[in-house]
């Protein structure tokens, strides 16, 4: 039966919708006034403000990073262009026009912006290794060139500003550094805040679906080159006016700006602060910048515990510290959400003891690393004296030793396996096996007996028949009422019909001497298909016949060699798969294709968005989002997936995958479905639910669907095609291909076919 678990008692799904996440508000909140700190004991010193504006630009620059990373799923390697070329916007202008420090912000963002159009549209047509490869490329470009052009970036010694030279503002005289601090400090909050702004907006919810599964993304009509380079474009922004507050911070632009190593810093802090969270990178930035400054004092190899660091948050709490912090204070009703997927292990046994081996290695590397640096360049902080002289060198070498060592004493008190466990585990599997090779015997000595009796008396097999069947029909009331608290069926008719349904006519489909070949083999030999408007047509025929090559060639993935695809009455031979969703096709594969780490609701609202074609500024509307899952809501009530709203696509069960995507697909308003094998995988009873299901919510559209069940295509098709080897060999009503001899030598061969 389809089932679905129940709502924990007590939530609403309508209170979880709007809940306002008040923690992780106040920390947030905490996390961005932390550059305020050295304000509050009188008059700061020049360091400690240098520490909190760059802690403030890093900030900046790592929430530009996680739009990328974390948001859109784009790991760049050259994400520093863009902070390099805006601290050199900023400088340029500076000195140029004497442009007051306010605006440098402004214009250092614009600059990378500009830059990030066609750098982005480059880069951004293919995601994965691809796009990170290509901003590698960019991002050593840009740095070789400045370089190497000292007219860019000034040659070694960069390009300086004179904040004091530069005009006010307002009465503010930006040449002292407190006032400098303060601009970099109310920059850097407002950045924050238009960030928060456009996490709530439908288009970085659309990147997160283009993050989680880009062909679906295609499939509810989202071109993901489109809303990769977007975001590129917008993340580029807020990484120039990083550079642009590094200028006002430090007064030069330098190639380093536009370093791959510049590009790390970010990344290491939002991997260890959280991706795909807003206060991830504002805590990482915060955490980077005060271990890098503290260890720069004490030792000469920083750059070594940063990573060590870096490693043990990556291997110990994936999600970043922010997600660890999460997953410890999630609710019950979001434990499977994609903010709890960042789960601490839980150390024991075999875990512990390969630990604590990691640790007494890297331990004794760090020994021996900060030997050499004692020994050889000398290590006492920002003194360099080679020799017993470096005393912090010496001590962190001494204590890597020490660590070491009680690695691998503790390491002797969690034995991996020992040969007394090992033996004890496989005498238990042994008898474990002999058991079960005793039941087996004793299974088929019943079942011959049983057979011995049945082909002797009859009567006899038939009475103890009975008595079994009785017996298994007494146990049925027991087990369905031990889980009828746990589980509750899902009414396959609609009990509500959504408020916005959507309107259109049912699409009529014509595929007229259609060709497909990989390389030398034809896949699709002249197919002629005609789908009614308003039909639910079957498409049978046996593996390999070319089936799923015509629903690619109907959703834009498979180009056709020649041939003729229409729908109603416009070609769609050359369209990309989010061109012809936007027509009103909607597409199911072989197995659930979602969004798995969104939530339910939002697999739905990215469907309805999509295929409007809505303006850009309507995708940069947080109420058109809100608008959109109070429709979405309706369409769930409809396939009964209500209570499960606040979900992971990736919690559900098979059979409410489809049902979801059933609902992704009505409530895009589609007027042609395309369901591949859409029982597959499911029980009998399951099947039955969706196959009702199925008819109730393909009322008014064109269904063309692949089944090999028979017994579904007969009964839910109103006229059935025949494809076997690429050709259209039958088309007709169940009836008449139920009678057509072709069809039963396709199935069964001429010779048992007779």
């Amino acid at each position: 039966m389809m089932v679905h678990r129940q709502a924990p008692r007590g939530m609403r799904i309508d209170r979880d919708v709007r809940r306002l996440p008040w923690g992780g508000l106040i920390l947030t909140t905490v996390l961005a006034a932390l550059p305020l700190l050295p304000l509050a004991h009188g008059e700061p010193s020049g360091a400690a403000l240098a520490l909190a504006s760059q802690a403030a630009v890093l900030i900046v620059f790592a929430l530009s990073y996680d739009l990328l990373l974390g948001q859109t799923g784009l790991l760049s390697f050259g994400h520093a262009m863009y902070y390099g070329i805006g601290a050199l916007a900023a400088a340029r202008v500076a000195n140029a026009w004497a442009l007051s420090a306010p605006w440098l912000p402004v214009v250092g963002g614009a600059g990378a912006a500009l830059v990030a159009v066609p750098a982005g549209w480059l880069s951004a047509r293919r995601g994965g290794v691809t796009f990170a490869m290509v901003t590698l490329g960019l991002g050593e470009l840009v740095a070789t060139a400045a370089s190497t052009v000292p007219e860019w970036f000034g040659g070694v010694g960069g390009v300086m500003i004179d904040r004091g030279a530069v005009p006010g503002w307002l009465g503010i005289d930006f040449g002292a550094t407190r006032a400098a601090y303060g601009l970099v400090v109310v920059v850097a909050l407002a950045s924050c805040m238009l960030i928060a702004w456009l996490l709530r907006t439908p288009l970085v919810h659309v990147a997160n679906a283009v993050r989680d599964n880009p062909r679906r993304a295609a499939f509810v009509g989202v071109d993901p080159s489109r809303v990769r380079w977007a975001m590129t474009v917008i993340a580029a922004f807020f990484a120039g006016v990083a550079g642009a507050l590094s200028v006002v911070t430090f007064e030069i632009a330098t190639a380093d700006n536009a370093s791959v190593a510049t590009c790390a810093t970010a990344l290491i802090a939002v991997v260890i602060g959280g991706t795909g969270t807003f206060a991830g990178p504002i805590l990482g930035a915060v955490v980077y910048v005060s271990i890098a400054n503290g260890l720069a004092s004490i030792t000469r190899a920083w750059p070594m515990y940063v990573g060590l660091f870096f490693l043990l948050v990556v291997v110990l709490a994936p999600g970043g510290l922010i997600g660890a912090w999460l997953h410890r204070r999630v609710s019950p009703s979001l434990a499977g959400s994609r903010r709890a997927r960042c789960a601490l292990p839980r150390f024991s046994g075999r875990r512990m003891g390969r630990a604590l081996a990691v640790l007494g290695m890297l331990a004794g590397g760090i020994a021996v690393i900060q030997s050499v640096y004692a020994w050889r360049f000398g290590d006492t902080g920002a003194d360099i004296s080679p020799g017993l002289h470096a005393a912090n060198g010496w001590g962190i070498a001494v204590a890597g030793a020490v660590w070491m060592a009680v690695s691998a004493f503790a390491l002797r008190g969690t034995t991996l396996r020992s040969p007394r466990r090992v033996a004890t585990s496989l005498r238990s599997t042994h008898a474990a096996a002999a058991a079960m090779a005793s039941t087996h015997a004793s299974t088929a000595a019943m079942v011959s007996t049983y057979a011995a009796t049945a082909a002797t008396r009859p009567a006899v097999a038939k009475a103890t028949a009975s008595v079994i069947v009785a017996g298994a029909a007494a146990n049925v009331p027991a087990r369905a009422a031990g889980t009828a608290e746990q589980a509750k069926p899902i009414d396959p008719a609609p009990r509500v019909r959504p408020r916005h349904a959507p309107s259109g006519l049912a699409l009529d489909v014509t595929l007229d001497d259609v060709h497909v070949s990989y390389r030398a083999t034809s896949v699709l030999r002249g197919v002629h298909l005609h789908v009614r408007a308003g039909e639910i047509h079957a498409l049978i025929g046996p593996n390999g016949a070319g089936k799923s090559t015509v629903f690619n060639v109907l959703s834009g993935v498979t180009q056709v060699d020649r041939g003729t695809v229409r729908l109603d009455a416009r070609p769609i031979r050359r369209l990309a798969a989010h061109r012809i969703a936007r027509l009103g096709v909607a597409r199911g594969l072989q197995t659930p294709n979602l969004f798995t780490q969104l939530s339910v609701l939002d697999n739905v609202c990215c469907a309805m968005l999509c295929p409007r074609g809505a303006p850009l500024y309507r995708w940069l509307q947080p109420a058109a989002w809100r608008g959109l899952r109070e429709r979405a809501l309706d369409w769930l009530q409809v396939v009964g997936l209500g209570d499960e709203a606040s979900a992971r696509a990736a919690q559900l069960s098979y059979a409410q995958q489809r049902a979801l995507e059933l609902a992704m697909a009505t409530a895009s308003g589609a007027r042609l479905l395309l369901l591949d094998e859409p029982t597959a995988g499911m029980s009998r009873a399951e099947a039955i639910e969706a196959l009702a299901l199925i008819r109730a919510m393909a009322a008014g559209r064109t269904l063309l669907l692949i089944e090999h069940d028979m017994g579904v295509v007969f009964d839910l098709a109103d006229r059935i095609s025949v494809l076997v080897d690429g050709v259209v060999i039958a088309t007709g009503t169940p009836a008449q291909i139920r009678a057509n001899p072709d069809v039963r030598d396709a199935y069964l061969g001429p010779a048992r076919a007779l």
